[in-house]
């Protein structure tokens, strides 16, 4: 008989048994830590939440100065700033928002603080102070690797950036002007619409208005003719050019004649973007609980627009598409789809519910994307169509095959509408190839 050397085999299953009992306890401590940080963040009253969070560091053992336990419970602390900020305690804002680990992150949250320009004035130098803050985040992250997860190349994660610090700093300009200093507003507001190609509606307003408060007239006239050109114009940008114009023509006709360049230069741009793609299949329940197939949506034209009740530039654009909607109620050849995802809210189904309810001048078709089984965070129609930001807006023609993707939102209402009429169009054309 083989003789077993026993004491290796009882101290390899102590060893194994002692690992699993520690994983037990890790995980048991993991699962009653992250329901405290679910607690912390449902409490509405900023002082509350404190005292939430100092008695979880008590009982977890965790220091909020040493990174390592920082990092365990970071999720709590956009939650505590923000309740910190509505109660206007403008120090503990700061305080737990510096906490949040990712420049970027921190770069959004102190950008959005500074938007509502009476919020502001409750301390404007503080605002400055965070406001100016939120670009030097954007300029340090440019040194950081970009995150494999999120981007696929380093000129993409640049890119971005580029891209928030535009948004940034035309928040950062409006926090100036609040504060009276126009010249310094100005002189941001040119770095700003010259790093975008005066492509956002958005800062060009921005800069016209102050090329006025700074005496800038013809110049503001200049820039004003410029945007209309490029489709980047409303209402108020045309009281602006009103008021600046002195020439020998009827105003209205003079402006007709620049809106229909801009027209020109839309149907040319599209015409370069059409695309033929065949569109991934999905079949997803809606609001109302019934199933939306794609495939059974073949012969019409499908408008799918990508979004979730967080984004900004989602909600701005919601007007533009009521009016998209509204103007092809009775064209039964197109239809509108309006896909939840990127939603990570607990009750997330329950959340879209009531913003719907909220929101009722808004007549969407709302589809809930499914999250992705075992990959958190993602979803799995979005990762279907490759969504890697929202707003994002799909064209599929009638034989199911992508014509137009679009991304982003930067422009106005009637904008939308154009363009979309523009894009349904080429995509029930090309659709009889």
């Amino acid at each position: 008989m083989k003789k077993l050397c026993l004491l290796p085999l009882l101290t390899m299953f102590t060893a194994v048994s002692s690992f699993a009992q520690a994983d037990k306890i890790n995980e048991e401590k993991s699962t009653a830590l992250s329901s405290a940080i679910a607690e912390i963040r449902a409490i509405k009253k900023a002082d509350e939440k404190e005292k939430m969070l100092n008695k979880v560091l008590t009982e977890f053992n965790l220091d909020i100065d040493k990174k390592a336990d920082a990092a365990k419970i970071e999720r709590v602390f956009p939650s505590i700033g923000m309740a910190f900020y509505r109660e206007k305690n403008y120090p503990k804002t700061e305080f737990y928002i510096d906490k949040v680990e990712s420049k970027l992150t921190r770069a959004a949250f102190y950008s959005s603080f500074c938007r509502n320009k009476q919020e502001i004035k409750n301390d404007l130098p503080f605002h400055a102070k965070i406001s100016k803050k939120s670009l030097e985040l954007v300029e340090m992250a440019k040194l950081d690797k970009e995150d494999p997860k999120y981007y696929k190349s380093r000129a993409e994660y640049l890119s971005q950036l580029d891209a928030n610090y535009i948004m940034y700093g035309t928040v950062y300009a409006g926090v100036l002007e609040t504060m009276g200093k126009n010249s310094e507003a100005l002189a941001l507001m040119e770095d700003i619409v010259n790093k975008n190609n005066f492509s956002d509606l958005e800062t060009n307003m921005s800069y016209v208005e102050l090329l006025v408060k700074n005496g800038k007239n013809k110049e503001a006239k200049t820039a004003a003719e410029r945007f209309v050109r490029a489709g980047q114009a409303n209402e108020q940008l045309k009281n602006i050019l009103k008021a600046q114009y002195s020439g020998p023509e009827n105003f209205d006709t003079y402006y007709e004649k620049l809106e229909k360049e801009a027209d020109t230069k839309r149907n040319e741009s599209f015409a370069k973007k059409i695309i033929d793609v065949p569109a991934p299949e999905f079949a997803l329940k809606n609001l109302k609980g019934e199933v939306v197939n794609l495939a059974a949506l073949k012969g019409k034209t499908v408008i799918i627009d990508y979004w979730a009740t967080w984004c900004g530039p989602c909600i701005k654009s919601f007007p533009g598409m009521q009016m998209a909607v509204e103007k092809y109620r009775d064209d039964p050849s197109v239809v509108f789809l309006f896909i939840n995802t990127f939603e990570y809210e607990k009750n997330r189904a329950q959340a879209v519910k009531d913003w719907a309810l909220a929101n009722p001048k808004y007549t969407f078709n709302i589809l809930m994307d499914t999250p992705t089984a075992g990959d958190l965070g993602k979803f799995d129609v979005a990762n279907k169509y490759k969504i890697t930001g929202i707003p994002t807006k799909f064209i599929i023609d009638g034989r199911g095959n992508i014509r137009f993707k679009m991304t982003g939102f930067n422009g106005t209402p009637e904008a939308v509408v154009k363009e979309l009429d523009i894009m349904i169009a080429l995509a029930k054309a090309g659709a009889g190839k």
